[in-house]
């Protein structure tokens, strides 16, 4: 799952995998064939990139807020850190890490497009979706 540098100091950036470079490049190009399988594997496909869904996080509430606790203290302990902003700038971090949450942008764009053109073209609902 792709994620931005939560457990690091922040200094050197988060790397883009190469099939989320793809999705950005254009995240509302269809495949082809157009069909139920299809699409159910594309949507699979990113949501091992990105993680589950919104829908599918509704059965772990309690998941959530783990990871936002884990990420506060990260949060607390990169920012104490002097000068950090000097080596992601010689790092070039800043750059890695817009340009990964631009991707994660349109592969969640890509995700819910793909979800509703298998919708319009009749396709039953994924088995992850929730209620």
């Amino acid at each position: 799952m792709v994620s931005g540098d939560t457990t690091g100091l922040g200094i050197s950036g988060a790397e883009t995998p190469p099939a989320l470079k793809a999705i950005a490049a254009a995240p509302y190009a269809l495949s082809s064939p157009r069909d139920c399988a299809t699409l159910a594997r594309e949507i699979d496909e990113i949501d091992a990139l990105l993680g589950p869904d919104v829908d599918a996080l509704a059965a772990d509430p309690k998941g959530g807020l783990d990871r936002a606790a884990n990420q506060a203290i990260g949060s607390a302990v990169r920012g104490a850190i002097p000068y950090r902003w000097v080596l992601r700038w010689m790092t070039q971090a800043g750059k890695m890490d817009r340009e990964l949450r631009q991707a994660v942008l349109a592969g969640t764009a890509r995700r819910g497009y793909l979800k509703g053109v298998r919708q319009g073209i009749g396709c039953p609902p994924p088995a992850s979706t929730g209620p």
